[in-house]
């Protein structure tokens, strides 16, 4: 990447340690390495978020230049015309595309390329996986025999483990979150085996 860019960039995110504040907290180790760019951070509730976003774009207001928010919005900004394509950029710096594509699973990607498909173009960054910690009954897992799973497919085997059907016992692996966050937190364990 190059280190010898400078200017400001203005992001618009939900307030909270999720969004908002998982930018800021990256922000001094992208100083690190870009010292001479500045960012301004704007930061609303989740709940006015959405709406504004939609807002700013259908106004094709310049505020900012960097929206973090879900996929689910971009087919709108899309259609109007709002999103910047970045493969131009990606294309300029192709060993780091190529991190980037290993690290996401091609489900999780091509939700931010148009079509959405493998082979359309790029307009956003997945940021995340939404597995951002992990919590087990350590007694039940000890019980069983079974050791901490440290990745997707570990807690997949031990929910297999755990389910017993006959017992009417199901294992579960999930946010335990309330509402629309279950989906979100279940969306990045699907993608990571290939679900749609």
């Amino acid at each position: 990447m190059r280190v010898d860019v400078s200017g400001t960039g203005n992001v618009y995110a939900a307030s909270g340690l999720r969004w908002g504040g998982s930018v800021r907290a990256a922000y001094p180790s992208f100083r690190e390495k870009f010292p001479s760019i500045t960012v301004n951070f704007t930061a609303e509730p989740i709940g006015d978020t959405y709406q504004k976003i939609l807002v700013l774009m259908n106004s094709q207001v310049d505020l900012f230049n960097i929206i973090y928010t879900d996929f689910g919005q971009w087919p709108q900004m899309h259609s109007i015309g709002a999103l910047t394509p970045l493969q131009p950029f990606a294309d300029q710096y192709p060993e780091w595309c190529a991190d980037y594509l290993s690290d996401v699973p091609e489900a999780g990607t091509k939700l931010y390329r148009f079509p959405a498909e493998p082979s359309g173009g790029l307009y956003g960054l997945c940021p995340d996986g939404n597995a951002m910690l992990a919590a087990y009954r350590k007694d039940a897992f000890d019980k069983a025999g079974i050791a901490f799973p440290t990745m997707w497919e570990g807690w997949i085997e031990a929910g297999k483990e755990f389910n017993n059907p006959a017992r009417e016992v199901s294992a579960y692996v999930g946010a335990l979150a309330q509402v629309f966050w279950f989906g979100f937190e279940f969306w990045g364990a699907d993608v990571s085996f290939g679900g749609e």
